[in-house]
């Protein structure tokens, strides 16, 4: 960590913009590429940069270097009660790994229901929503170890059929999922743009999206509803926080609107 702010600390901010500029261009993220040119001001000329140089890449791999020379051991801080010190409980292991879902994009938030639904949303402008209820049902409540150490289990691959939900014309920042209604879901892009839409209907259903709002002028980083389900918020990179209030009727349309900046 601190390898990797010394050398960021050393650069001027226009080295950074272009550095992160050709990391992206070298990538091939194409979406991510205009947007960020878009949003920066930057002026990038692909040509002069046939010769792939990877900066970023060599950086981030000596910082990774550097991170792994010393290897914390993992223990585990949860014992049963009752004076037994020979079990443990293993707080997280990693059960499945789904690949090629986003056909190599990077993924940036994802989200799991309750009932086992998972919406992951990619670089690609596009959400994908999972229902991984019968793994999760697999699942032992008790894992238990011997030991005090997590030992990495084996991690079965998963190959589920995602539906994929076309909602914005840039990334997807952030989503959130209705604390009522929940295939009522609020999602933020770096189109600038917040979306509310109803994962219930079909991605080419016309009544999918059921409302867009355009009040911010740069990328929505964030967005999030309240416990009650009555107000959402939205964040952005132009320093606003905008908050809308409205309500969800029996048939899922939805009446807000912003009534606070």
């Amino acid at each position: 960590h601190n390898f990797l702010k010394q050398k960021l600390q050393q650069m001027d901010e226009m080295e950074k913009t272009r550095l992160i500029a050709q990391y992206l261009y070298e990538h091939n993220h194409q979406t991510t590429f205009h947007a960020f040119l878009k949003e920066s001001g930057t002026q990038f000329v692909a040509e002069s940069m046939i010769k792939k140089t990877g900066e970023l890449d060599l950086i981030l791999d000596e910082h990774h270097l550097q991170r792994n020379k010393v290897k914390p051991e993992r223990t585990i801080f949860d014992r049963f009660p009752k004076g037994d010190t020979t079990r443990y409980i293993l707080p997280s292991r990693v059960l499945w790994r789904i690949e090629d879902l986003t056909g190599g994009k990077n993924v940036i938030v994802s989200r799991l229901r309750e009932d086992g639904v998972l919406f992951v949303a990619a670089s690609d402008a596009i959400l994908y929503k999972l229902n991984l209820s019968a793994e999760l049902n697999q699942v032992p409540l008790d894992i238990i170890s011997t030991s005090g150490k997590l030992d990495e289990p084996l991690i079965q691959p998963l190959t589920p059929i995602p539906t994929a939900y076309n909602i914005h014309k840039g990334p997807i920042l952030s989503i959130d999922i209705h604390p009522c209604h929940h295939d009522i879901i609020v999602s933020s892009s770096m189109d600038r743009s917040v979306a509310i839409f109803d994962t219930s209907h079909f991605p080419e259903d016309t009544n999918l999206i059921k409302q867009t709002f355009r009040d911010h002028t740069k990328y929505v980083v964030g967005v999030k509803w309240s416990p009650s389900g009555s107000y959402f918020a939205s964040v952005g990179y132009d320093s606003l926080l905008n908050v809308y209030f409205g309500a969800i009727s029996a048939t899922c349309d939805t009446n807000f609107t912003k009534i606070f900046s």
